[in-house]
C-alpha cells in the first residue's frame, strides 16, 4: 500500500473541484465522508489478518488485541497449523466466548496441547493514517468514489437548508436545480464505487463466513447454546 489520508483527501477534492461549483467542502468535512467512506468499504471488504495461538492445555485462547468486538468476525481457522494440506475447521467447532467479563477465543471440542498452534483468520475495520493505509492500491480510486459520493450528498444537503431570514430559500429554482445535480452526482459516484469493487448493488455484498454468527439455538444433536449464557 503506497497511498497515504493526504493521497485520499487530494483526489476527493479533485473529484470536487467542478468549475461551476456553488459549494466548498471544507478539510475537515472531506475528512469526515473519508472515515465514513473507510467504514462502509471495510465492511464490504474488510482488512484481514492472521493470529497465532500456541496451545496451552485448554480450550480458551487470548483473542487478538487488535480485535473489534463489534465489528471482527473470524474468516476460518486452520488447525493443526503448517499442514501441507491445510485443514479448516467447521463453523461448529470454534466459537467467540462472551459474557460479562470474558470475550476470547474457544474451541468447542477439544483441547490444545502445547505442542499444538492454531491460526485464525479474521477481519478488522481499515484504517488511513498520515503514515499507514491497509486499503490496498488497487482499491484507492473505489474508497474516493465512495467519499465523494458522501461529500456531494452533503453539499446537496447545505444547498437545501440554504434559507433567508424569512425562511424561503434564495433562488429556489436554482438552488433545487444544483441539489439535484449533486444528489444525482453522489448516485454516479456511488455506481463507480460498486463497479470498482465487483459489487452489484441490488444483490448486495455476499455474505461472508462469521464462525461466531451461529444459530444460537440448541443443536439437534443436544449440545447447549452456542453462546454463553450471560451473553
Amino acid at each position: 500500500m503506497t497511498k497515504d489520508r493526504d493521497d485520499y483527501i487530494a483526489r476527493i477534492q479533485t473529484n470536487l473541484n467542478f468549475k461551476d461549483a456553488v459549494s466548498d467542502v471544507s478539510a475537515a468535512e472531506i475528512v469526515s465522508c473519508l472515515d465514513t467512506a473507510i467504514d462502509w468499504y471495510s465492511r464490504d471488504r474488510p482488512y484481514e489478518l492472521v493470529h497465532s495461538i500456541t496451545g496451552d492445555g485448554g480450550n480458551r485462547y487470548t483473542l487478538p488485541s487488535d480485535w473489534d468486538t463489534d465489528f471482527s468476525s473470524i474468516v476460518y481457522v486452520e488447525f493443526p497449523a503448517g499442514e501441507d494440506d491445510p485443514t479448516l475447521l467447521d463453523e461448529e467447532e470454534v466459537f467467540v466466548w462472551t459474557n460479562a467479563s470474558t470475550t476470547a477465543f474457544q474451541f468447542r471440542f477439544r483441547d490444545l496441547t502445547t505442542s499444538d498452534t492454531a491460526l485464525v483468520k479474521y477481519t478488522r475495520k481499515h484504517s488511513i493514517t498520515s503514515t499507514a493505509c491497509t486499503v490496498p492500491d488497487t482499491d484507492f480510486d473505489a474508497v474516493c468514489f465512495l467519499a465523494t459520493a458522501h461529500a456531494a450528498l452533503a453539499i446537496a444537503g447545505r444547498l437545501i437548508r440554504n434559507k433567508n431570514e424569512s425562511g424561503m430559500m434564495d433562488g429556489l429554482v436554482s438552488l433545487r436545480t444544483t441539489s439535484d445535480q449533486y444528489k444525482s452526482y453522489a448516485q454516479e459516484m456511488l455506481k463507480m464505487y460498486f463497479r470498482r469493487l465487483g459489487i452489484n448493488p441490488d444483490q448486495g455484498v455476499k455474505a461472508r463466513l462469521a464462525i461466531f454468527d451461529l444459530d444460537p439455538m440448541p443443536s439437534s444433536w443436544g449440545f447447549p447454546w452456542l453462546t454463553h449464557i450471560d451473553r
